[in-house]
């Protein structure tokens, strides 16, 4: 008999195919082995595949536009890219277009999972997918880094393949997890739209991934004397740092974390600047650099995941976004690839960490702004989380979940947060599920249902349901 699981395993197990993405276009050792192997590939693949990746991003909602035609592209994508990965196993001349298609497939896949991660029921849920996608991601391109420095290029492209069946898998039960969840798409109040948020949160994507895309094209070459250890340990504190930031979401506040990210991140590039490049140096510098990008990563995963609700299309929002990250990365790593080719280290540092800092120094001045853009529609998000004026932001938005009978039948001495408890409740969430869409503990919401049935009269959930009913009833 086949075990039961959550939507969210199932989510994960089907992206491990982002494993495929981050081992070759982003700066995997695997793609620089199969271009040192073979003399028809160009060094300008590398910027070729994270175009198609972009590419692949923000095209997704065009091809598509709901969870069936979204499943048969999972399976369709993932086949492709694992047949791609063993014709790879040997020189060709077609491996050049096959990767560029692949990639632009990936994109596609990718930005789908919107579709399934608006499902999960409470943004604590969406929250915790983002992170393990990262994580799992992550830890397939690591081993195929390791093997591939330290075995072969064939042993990489086996893990790859793999990663790619895993996510297969995955397509076998994550229609069905969806099925059983499934929270309906929230409508907008009229006037409300989520694309000036989406926009500007984009432009704030693509300015702090420039930074990323130098690292890729100037920090890691400068430390290719440690290249056996950089290939497992190089997306280690990467990794640790989405592990705190899951485990414990509200860590810091929302701007704080931020601040402190970008703060480790303008340390990274002063270090870089200071130290030599030995292997205490690179430890140093990787450490501070990939922490920073951990959180980073997280912040704009989650948050997209918890916009895409707003969308009839989830795969538009999560596509463009991330296309942003992709994009950022590209002009950074042209920016970077540029400043390379110079030939004294003086001449590197003097361009590359004055434009670094000076793209911290944006963004933080952009932090306030995008907040306040971004709280009406992700407040919920752990890492926006703000209860402060929550009540009268989202009433602004959103179009009221209940009917107006169901509405007027509640006594008029609840409070705003007994109203959406009770909101709740008619919609059959149960007390663990209430405490974690809320962001309150399991006994405060015990407390203000306590309130509820009190003050309606009544003295358990089966009562309230009959009560709603029944004042319904004499409305009519």
């Amino acid at each position: 008999m086949r075990i039961k699981r959550p939507l969210s395993f199932w989510l994960v197990l089907t992206s491990f195919g982002f494993a495929w993405t981050l081992a070759l276009p982003f700066e995997g050792t695997l793609l620089y082995a199969l271009l040192e192997r073979d003399p028809l590939l160009p060094e300008s693949l590398v910027f070729e595949l994270v175009l198609a990746v972009c590419a692949g991003l923000t095209g997704a909602s065009f091809f598509v536009r709901n969870r069936q035609s979204a499943l048969w592209y999972f399976r369709l994508t993932l086949l492709f890219c694992l047949g791609v990965t063993l014709f790879a196993f040997v020189p060709s001349p077609w491996l050049r277009p096959l990767l560029w298609l692949a990639c632009l497939s990936m994109g596609i896949n990718v930005a789908s999972l919107a579709l399934y991660t608006v499902c999960l029921e409470t943004p604590l849920q969406r929250y915790r997918a983002m992170a393990d996608v990262l994580i799992y991601g992550n830890i397939w391109m690591i081993a195929s880094n390791v093997l591939t420095v330290n075995l072969s290029i064939e042993a990489g492209l086996m893990v790859c393949a793999l990663s790619l069946c895993a996510g297969l898998y995955g397509t076998s039960g994550i229609e069905q997890a969806a099925a059983e969840s499934s929270p309906p798409h929230i409508p907008l109040a009229p006037g409300a739209s989520i694309l000036g948020p989406l926009a500007f949160l984009t432009a704030f994507i693509i300015i702090i991934c420039i930074n990323s895309g130098l690292m890729y094209q100037v920090l890691v070459p400068a430390f290719r004397g440690v290249k056996g250890f950089a290939s497992f340990y190089w997306a280690i504190p990467y990794i640790a740092a989405i592990c705190i930031m899951r485990r414990f979401p509200a860590l810091l506040g929302p701007k704080q974390i931020l601040f402190t990210a970008l703060s480790m991140n303008g340390l990274a590039f002063l270090s870089f600047a200071m130290l030599d490049r030995s292997l205490p140096s690179y430890l140093v510098v990787n450490t501070l650099m990939l922490f920073a990008c951990g959180i980073y990563d997280l912040f704009w995963w989650s948050v997209l995941a918890c916009l895409s609700r707003w969308h009839r299309n989830p795969a538009l929002v999560m596509g463009i976004g991330l296309g942003g990250n992709v994009l950022g990365v590209l002009i950074g790593g042209v920016i970077g690839d540029t400043l390379f080719t110079m030939q004294s280290d003086m001449e590197l540092l003097l361009y590359a960490v004055p434009l670094a800092l000076f793209v911290i120094c944006i963004i933080m001045t952009l932090l306030n702004p995008l907040h306040k853009l971004l709280r009406p529609y992700v407040w919920d998000s752990p890492f926006l989380k703000d209860d402060v004026g929550k009540e009268t932001i989202t009433e602004t938005i959103l179009v009221p979940v209940s009917s107006a009978e169901e509405q007027s039948s509640l006594p008029d001495n609840l409070t705003e947060q007994e109203r959406r408890i009770a909101d709740l409740i008619h919609k059959g969430r149960t007390y663990d599920i209430i405490a974690e869409e809320l962001f309150i503990s399991k006994n405060t919401v015990k407390f203000h249902i306590k309130n509820i049935y009190a003050k309606c009269g009544v003295g358990n959930k089966a009562e309230f349901i009959r009560f709603l009913k029944a004042a319904s009833g004499k409305k009519d």
